[in-house]
């Protein structure tokens, strides 16, 4: 995408609780995941879609995402979930374990249906989830099918179940890898979801260091206390903020004299720096913005 939103931090919230629902939208996370699926019994459910379609009626969003994971695609709650929301209020939906290009397809085909009836005339983005070993194999094809897809989510916890394999970051980089490239493909952006290191926030912090390593551009989370954390992992630091001008300037200088070799105190610049540094901008700008 040309103008990503920010996602540095996705707080995902079971919507049967009430109360988190609503602490959550006071939180710095950029974006919000009210969630009807994995975190939400099946006898609750329909006491999930009442709140969640309550908090999304009252809610000011000032420029943060709200976000709602559904049930996933050909399971009977997905409707229920689609019928309940006040799609008006709505900035993205969340579909878990996507595994064909095809359902991706009808899906949004449906949402058409439901935009047209409401009044929508902004299309609703999707954020696809990857959770499964059909998923990830399938991955770029299931991130060029959908026209609103936005963003490809990993998510460890149910591939790790799906595969017998451990959930560590060793176990899980082809995976991740596999998300990371056919969302870059794609000109999506490859998000994580953290596997969950219980209350240890350091070992969550090194593993996010890691996702951002890897390519991941932000994390759903689940505990508050690592908003903060994903946040500042998942951000250029002004170092690399000044390096990325410095680049910047020094290509736009060079073309201005037509010069095709780049050099910086000197020495040579590879010509492919000015992409990342030109990603580096545009993701300090999206932060600025967000942060004033």
């Amino acid at each position: 995408m040309t103008d990503p939103r920010l996602r540095r931090s996705l707080l995902i919230v079971p919507g049967n609780r009430p109360g988190r629902v609503l602490v959550a939208m006071t939180l710095p996370a950029d974006s919000f995941i009210f969630d009807l699926e994995g975190s939400v019994p099946l006898v609750e459910k329909a006491q999930a879609r009442d709140t969640i379609a309550e908090a999304l009626r009252s809610a000011s969003p000032g420029g943060r995402e709200f976000c709602v994971r559904l049930n996933p695609i050909g399971t009977p709650d997905i409707e229920h979930d689609l019928n309940a929301l006040p799609l008006g209020r709505v900035d993205s939906l969340m579909l878990p374990k996507v595994e064909r290009a095809s359902d991706l397809v009808a899906f949004e085909r449906r949402l058409d249906e439901l935009e047209l009836a409401a009044g929508r005339t902004t299309p609703i983005d999707l954020v696809v989830g990857l959770e499964t070993p059909r998923g990830i194999l399938g991955a770029l094809a299931i991130a060029e099918a959908g026209r609103r897809v936005s963003a490809l989510v990993f998510g460890s916890g149910a591939y790790a179940q799906a595969t017998g394999s451990a959930t560590t970051a060793a176990a899980l980089v082809w995976p991740r890898s596999v998300t990371v490239a056919a969302a870059s493909a794609a000109g999506l952006q490859p998000i994580d979801a953290d596997a969950g290191a219980g209350d240890d926030a350091e070992a969550s912090r090194r593993d996010a260091a890691l996702m951002r390593d890897l390519g991941f551009v932000g994390r759903v989370v689940a505990r508050t206390n690592d908003i903060s954390s994903a946040n500042e992992i998942f951000a250029p630091d002004p170092d690399q903020i000044a390096w990325a001008r410095r680049i910047a300037e020094a290509h736009r200088d060079a073309e201005s004299r037509g010069l095709a070799a780049v050099s910086i105190d000197g020495s040579l610049v590879a010509v492919d720096t000015l992409v990342t540094a030109e990603r580096t901008l545009r993701r300090a700008a999206l932060i600025a913005a967000r942060s004033g």
